[in-house]
């Protein structure tokens, strides 16, 4: 039973150290380092190609959506169950500490605010963004595919949210 409850708590500090337990994602459109910002402060909404910076206060990393491409279909001629893939080309670096790149959710939202999760298809030279644990200095990237309306893939906003054990999630956009 020790053993047991040794593990569990080990887990939980693991998790809160590795999550944080409050976010901020703040813009980074200079390439400066941005100031840290109130996690009670509006999203921040950046075009693609700009940086927002996700600082846990154990974790600092920077998510940069560098592309967008528009599919009707995949390789395979897969289509879309929603009308139109989104494909986006995503990259993380850590730039303090250590965490796992899995500590994000990604979605689209319309101008309704109807959120699409991400969806599946296949596409030639397209790797998949890959979870990886990474430590200060290493990043990674990939696509991550959405099936959404024809709506949300001319004038949708691609949302990063960072999930928080405690308090509020902390999320920012990329416009479409």
């Amino acid at each position: 039973m020790r053993k047991t409850t040794a593990a569990l708590l080990a887990s939980v500090a693991f998790a809160v150290l590795g999550c944080g337990s409050a976010a901020d994602i703040t813009a980074d459109d200079t390439g400066a380092a941005p100031a840290p910002a109130a996690t009670t402060a509006a999203p921040q909404s950046v075009k693609v190609g700009q940086a927002l910076t996700v600082d846990t206060g154990a974790v600092q990393a920077t998510w940069t959506v560098t592309k967008v491409e528009v599919k009707d279909a995949d390789q395979y001629g897969g289509t879309p169950q929603q009308g139109k893939f989104v494909l986006a080309h995503l990259a993380v670096k850590v730039t303090k500490g250590e965490t796992y790149t899995c500590g994000c959710d990604l979605s689209i939202v319309d101008a309704g605010n109807k959120v699409f999760q991400t969806g599946y298809g296949s596409f030639a030279g397209r790797p998949d963004y890959q979870v990886a644990n990474l430590a200060a200095g290493q990043n990674a990237d990939g696509w991550v595919v959405f099936d959404v309306s024809e709506e949300a893939a001319e004038s949708g906003r691609i949302q990063l949210k960072i999930q928080q054990l405690f308090g509020e999630s902390a999320h920012g956009y990329w416009t479409l």
